[in-house]
């Protein structure tokens, strides 16, 4: 809605005159109401985009829980498969020692070699290698537990 009003003088005078009533003096009122009736379906686009706008807000929304759950998922899978192999490479270093400890007693009362030995012992340190190995995965899958959950384990 809008509002106007104007005021206007007109005349003709042979002199200059400023302030003079020879003016004749008119006024307009003008008023003004604009009703949208149609105006494009604009209404109804912005209702619609509204809409999408939502739905695509909870999408991202479940996208985000579905992530972190497979994310706790794949990280812990990680975790529990270190701390396995960590059993299982403990067994294998206790096993290669148990082997050297024979080739060294084998090797004393000379029914052995010196390669024998030698090999017993690569495949002791190979065990102790693949020991810190698995010891390290499951640091590094804590770690990303403790970031994943927000706080220390």
């Amino acid at each position: 809605m809008t509002a106007g009003y104007s005021r206007s003088a007109s005349g003709t005078s042979g002199a200059f005159a400023l302030g003079a009533d020879q003016y004749a003096y008119s006024g307009a009122l003008r008023l003004s109401l604009s009703l949208p009736l149609f105006n494009q379906l604009q209404r109804e686009e912005q209702v619609v985009r509204a809409r999408v706008a939502e739905d695509n807000a909870d999408v991202a929304l479940r996208d985000a829980r579905l992530a972190a759950a497979q994310s706790f998922t794949t990280v812990m899978g990680a975790y529990r498969t270190a701390a396995e192999r960590i059993a299982a490479q403990a067994a294998s270093v206790a096993a290669a020692e148990e082997d050297l400890r024979v080739q060294q007693q084998r090797y004393a009362v000379g029914s052995s070699t010196l390669l024998d030995v030698l090999t017993s012992q690569t495949q002791l340190d190979q065990a102790r290698q693949q020991l810190i190995r698995a010891r390290y995965d499951q640091r590094v899958a804590k770690a990303q537990l403790e970031a994943l959950v927000g706080r220390d384990l």
